[in-house]
């Protein structure tokens, strides 16, 4: 409804998935794709959106708490241990929210 309204670049941000957040690009709905919780816990996650790899769970209580677990260490794709140091999410089950997510 706002691309008649507005000529502009448009962000959605929200409750998207990988595959919706495309859909709503193809559609024309939106020019852009912001992804802040997800951001927040995979440093590279355009890379392992593009080429579909599994994504590191966020940890919600540790956003902004002051310390840099579950801020600022989480790894990139290629950082990764073994065991990983956080759980992994194949993309498929992002839903709109991580709980609706872990539920599939």
């Amino acid at each position: 409804k706002y691309r008649r309204i507005y000529k502009g670049t448009l962000i959605g941000a929200g409750g998207f998935t990988p595959k919706s957040a495309a859909r709503a690009i193809a559609k024309g709905d939106y020019d852009i794709i912001a992804f802040g919780r997800w951001f927040l816990s995979n440093p590279d996650l355009p890379e392992r959106l593009r080429l579909g790899r599994d994504l590191n769970v966020y940890h919600r209580p540790a956003f902004y708490g002051g310390g840099e677990e579950g801020y600022t260490d989480y790894p990139s794709w290629d950082e990764i241990q073994n065991p990983p140091q956080y759980e992994l999410m194949p993309q498929s089950q992002i839903g709109a929210s991580l709980k609706q997510a872990k539920k599939k």
